[in-house]
């Protein structure tokens, strides 16, 4: 049992880093403008890895990339997908997403924050700037894309290091700015980061 654990973070909804990033390789392919590092920080400067409801079950953004899924921009994202996602057509002949179904299914939930970035890009025409500012939803939010941008950087250059201290540093870049910096400081939290970085050689073999 992780403790102390960081807020709001659930055990039993979390992945390691390295199972995340693994499931990220298998639904995001490589592109230049948002990378697979990048979609790793988000989920982990949204929830430390953790597939959960926002507000511990009441938010409206949901699972590990806290995607608001009933705001009306993500009406034709979700279509796109296969998914309804306006609670208020009935006549749809397509399956209403709910935030349960994403919180209890890791896999679906790592593949719709990956997807929402396949249709800003590949359907939108979102810049890389354009792209992350949605994820933000604008305003003060997006004074944490900075953050994510060196945080990425950082990131690349030591995914395949085997250096747990230097992962966790770069990982931490992505939450250390914005309007709430809220890093998972190691020395509070050695617990949480066994379990998401483990000090395990094999964990390290990940995707290329």
């Amino acid at each position: 049992m992780v403790y102390p654990k960081p807020y709001l973070w659930e055990e039993n909804k979390a992945l390691s880093f390295f199972e995340i990033y693994r499931k990220i390789c298998g639904h995001y392919s490589v592109n230049p403008f948002i990378s697979r590092e990048m979609i790793a920080l988000i989920f982990f400067e949204e929830t430390g890895f953790s597939n959960v409801r926002q507000n511990r079950g009441t938010g409206p953004a949901v699972g590990f990339g806290q995607m608001e899924i009933y705001n009306h921009d993500k009406i034709p994202f979700f279509e796109w997908l296969g998914f309804n996602s306006n609670r208020w057509d009935r006549k749809s002949p397509l399956r209403l997403i709910t935030p349960e179904q994403i919180t209890n299914d890791n896999d679906l939930s790592v593949k719709i924050t990956c997807k929402y970035f396949d249709w800003l890009l590949g359907v939108k025409g979102k810049s890389t700037m354009g792209a992350l500012e949605a994820q933000t939803g604008g305003g003060a939010n997006r004074t944490i894309i900075p953050c994510w941008l060196n945080a990425e950087r950082e990131l690349k250059s030591v995914i395949r290091s085997g250096d747990r201290m230097k992962l966790i540093r770069a990982l931490n870049m992505a939450r250390s700015g914005g309007p709430h910096p809220n890093p998972i400081k190691y020395e509070w939290y050695q617990a949480y980061w066994e379990f998401t970085v483990p000090n395990n050689p094999q964990a390290w073999r990940i995707a290329a």
